[in-house]
């Protein structure tokens, strides 16, 4: 059975996202990817500084009196078991049945923007590497009351802090994408993401 695969990453400065811009928009050779082959925008302007930016600002916070060691931002990547994509093919690399890969796109950004609304701010789908995903990036903005502080505050923990947060984060992707057979992976498994970049 294909599983519905979920996995973030912390963006903790400007620089690092400035990196992760060069590299999710191509803009600097990528190992494992395809450059013949095909990556589409779907939220952003294609700048992601300047729209993690545009999001601080809006939100009224002086990205100059940020912490210093906060969470800036957050990149989420979702995809599926390359069996999905191409169902009994799935030792052939970048193929892909390409009313699937729709049907998931679609169903894939409406589940971030349920999630995250105002506070996703780009996201795009790779098409060039051995199985579509997306990636997205979300802002941390966090304006529920509290006691004392600023009312506005980036605040990642509030939707990753601690294993129950993600485990819920999880479900929720996988719940999304039920309609198209995908299951959640297994709890507590100590599988850990190989990174290709």
């Amino acid at each position: 059975m294909p599983f519905a695969i979920l996995r973030i990453a912390k963006v903790k400065d400007f620089e690092q996202l400035r990196r992760l811009g060069a590299h999710e928009h191509r803009r600097q050779p990528t190992l494992n990817a395809d450059p013949a082959r095909s990556t589409e925008a779907l939220i952003g302007s294609g700048d992601l500084v300047a729209d993690v930016g545009r999001r601080i600002a809006g939100a009224g916070l002086d990205p100059s009196r940020l912490r210093r060691n906060g969470t800036l931002a957050v990149e989420v990547l979702l995809t599926a078991s390359p069996e999905f994509f191409r169902p009994g093919r799935k030792a052939e690399a970048g193929e892909w049945e390409g009313k699937r890969v729709a049907a998931w796109r679609a169903a894939a950004v409406n589940f971030l923007g349920a999630e995250w609304g105002a506070n996703l701010v780009a996201a795009g789908l790779h098409l060039d590497e051995a199985t579509p995903h997306i990636w997205a990036v979300m802002v941390p903005v966090d304006d529920t009351p509290r006691r004392r502080g600023t009312s506005v505050r980036l605040n990642a923990s509030r939707w990753f802090d601690g294993a129950a947060k993600l485990a819920r984060l999880q479900d929720a992707y996988a719940a999304a994408m039920a309609p198209f057979g995908l299951a959640r992976g297994v709890r507590g498994s100590p599988a850990t993401p190989r990174d290709l970049r």
